[in-house]
């Protein structure tokens, strides 16, 4: 679904346990993405560690357009 939408701003995934492997298949589907338009990115209570943090950290580097991310209580 990332993948085939033309427009994602706001994206919620907060409080679904995705984990960093979640994380992994939504960030990269993200950065894969032409003419990316994400502004906020809601990771919140999804149980992530360091590493599914440096991931964000990479879709930071490559999302120009992001204003907002919630990672609290991982």
């Amino acid at each position: 679904m990332l993948k085939s939408s033309k427009t994602i701003r706001e994206l919620d995934l907060g409080c679904n346990a995705i984990g960093d492997e979640g994380v992994r298949l939504v960030t990269t589907a993200l950065k894969n993405k032409q003419k990316q338009q994400l502004q906020s990115l809601n990771l919140s209570e999804n149980g992530l560690t360091s590493q599914g943090c440096m991931l964000v950290c990479d879709l930071i580097k490559r999302c120009p357009t992001l204003e907002e991310i919630f990672l609290q209580n991982n």
